[in-house]
């Protein structure tokens, strides 16, 4: 496997086990305990800063070679490509409702643990379609020729501040651990 789609895999893992922690400090918030929005705001600011700084930008560069040696990918490839325009959207929104609820507003801190729980569903839905479906087929497709090819094409990913996301994403789970007990 190529090394960027090991990185692709990976990334994916740390999406999940941040999702993971929110859900469960959703869990706790149901119970009772309050909710830490600041944390909350830092685990969505870091999910959209990764997601369209790295994340996204590595993934069009393979969803779009593939496209481009395997014709029948188009409309998976399109889907998903779409689909990362509308997880950004989506993250703006919430970060929208974390800034109301920075600023007091009670109707957005009430209606905030099912907005966020529609956040997640989307974002791992999204994470498994590409999991189950298309990394699979770029797996499966892409030949060493191509990889190859791609490799000597494509042009250098700016990887500015990707050393400090990773570890903002190392202090953060550990803040989320942390806040569920």
């Amino acid at each position: 496997m190529m090394p960027l789609m090991n990185e692709l895999h990976e990334d994916h893992q740390h999406i999940r086990s941040l999702l993971t922690l929110l859900r469960n400090k959703l869990g706790t918030v149901a119970l009772g305990q309050p909710v830490n929005f600041k944390l909350m705001a830092e685990a969505v600011d870091y999910l959209c800063d990764y997601a369209d700084r790295f994340h996204h930008r590595k993934e069009t560069r393979v969803f779009e070679f593939l496209r481009r040696w395997y014709p029948e990918s188009t409309a998976q490839v399109n889907r998903q490509l779409h689909e990362h325009v509308e997880l950004e959207a989506a993250t703006a929104q919430l970060r929208q409702t974390l800034g109301r609820i920075k600023s007091g507003d009670a109707v957005a801190e009430k209606d905030f643990p099912p907005h966020l729980e529609r956040f997640m569903d989307k974002q791992l839905r999204h994470l498994t379609r590409e999991e189950e479906r298309l990394f699979p087929l770029i797996e499966r497709t892409l030949t060493p020729d191509n990889w190859l090819h791609f490799q000597a094409t494509a042009p250098e990913l700016d990887r500015t501040g990707e050393r400090q996301l990773a570890e903002r994403y190392q202090a953060l789970c550990e803040a989320l651990i942390k806040d569920l007990h």
